[in-house]
């Protein structure tokens, strides 16, 4: 199971063979590359082959994602001061692989566009706007050597964990909706409350236990930001604004994929509601059909989707 870096890492953050750097999914990374630390530099010409890049030159570069060869350059750029020089990994005119990591890290690509947006409105349209996901809620890219030269494997981490065969069952018998109240739980005593009573049923599991409700209540948190800007905090299936009389917003998130087996927080993994239309949902074991946007269940029937921009069909087959 990936671990997410805490708040207090630093660069370079090599922790196992074959790991060149952890970068941050950040506005540059989804749009053009990443520049690569000094300290790093001798690194990547050590895995080279002792290839040194000089100002001005360019190296085509492969980059594994997923299984799928993305290409790429590595390239030097000039610092007017002197060396050490630039060295960066770009991808700028790569449609595809911009669109793989948009894919990958929705969740971050939609709460940067949102926070760019909003600081343009108020430090003007010719600033220079710098926006980043809160450490907590980061989303993570690790760049990897292959052991051939200008050939490499980028391992996408976004906000998804994996619990081991031993956590799944605990968190599953403790039910999807009160896990998903534990993941949306506001209060930092009720949630440690809660933490600690989960806990107590598996203390051999303890630690794992914790991470996995902790993290994934980090990107829970995030994604109800998001589509709540996303929507203007209306539900998803009836349309109504999901606040009350004083002004404070009761929204909620639910997941479309169990998050008791599926571990996964992403955006694409959820759909913002009402208090009514989620303890429905839950109620009457509503499953989602992808290819139709809708819910149905055996004996409640259908719930369509009323307002969707992040949901997109499957059609399998």
């Amino acid at each position: 199971m990936h671990m997410l870096p805490t708040a207090d890492w630093t660069w370079p953050m090599i922790t196992e063979p074959g790991l060149i750097m952890t970068k941050q999914v950040d506005w540059s990374l989804l749009r053009s590359g990443w520049t690569i630390p000094v300290d790093l530099h001798s690194r990547v010409i050590a895995e080279n082959e002792g290839v040194e890049l000089r100002p001005g030159d360019k190296r085509s570069i492969v980059l594994l994602m997923g299984g799928h060869p993305f290409g790429a350059l590595l390239t030097c750029v000039r610092r007017p001061q002197g060396p050490p020089h630039i060295l960066q990994v770009r991808y700028d005119r790569n449609h595809k692989l911009r669109q793989a990591l948009d894919t990958a890290f929705w969740t971050s690509r939609t709460w940067l566009e949102l926070e760019r947006a909003r600081l343009r409105r108020e430090l003007g349209p010719d600033a220079k706007i710098f926006a980043e996901v809160p450490l907590p809620s980061a989303e993570f890219v690790e760049w990897r050597s292959t052991g051939i030269p200008f050939c490499y494997e980028v391992d996408l981490i976004p906000c998804r964990l994996r619990a081991s065969d031993r956590v799944t069952p605990i968190l599953a018998g403790l039910g999807e909706s009160h896990v998903e109240a534990v993941l949306q739980e506001d209060s930092e005593e009720r949630f440690a409350n809660w933490l600690r009573a989960i806990q107590s049923l598996a203390q051999a599991d303890s630690t794992e236990i914790a991470s996995c409700l902790q993290y994934g209540r980090r990107y829970v948190s995030l994604a109800r930001h998001v589509l709540g800007q996303l929507y203007g905090q209306t539900c998803q299936l009836c349309g109504g604004k999901t606040h009350i009389s004083t002004g404070d917003m009761v929204s909620t998130t639910h997941h479309i994929d169990p998050v008791t087996i599926s571990m996964d927080n992403r955006v694409s993994n959820l759909i913002l509601l009402c208090p009514t239309h989620h303890a429905m949902l839950h109620a009457a074991d509503f499953a989602f059909e992808r290819a139709r946007l809708r819910f149905v269940s055996p004996g409640a029937g259908a719930l369509e989707i009323a307002v969707n921009r992040h949901l997109q069909r499957c059609v399998s087959g």
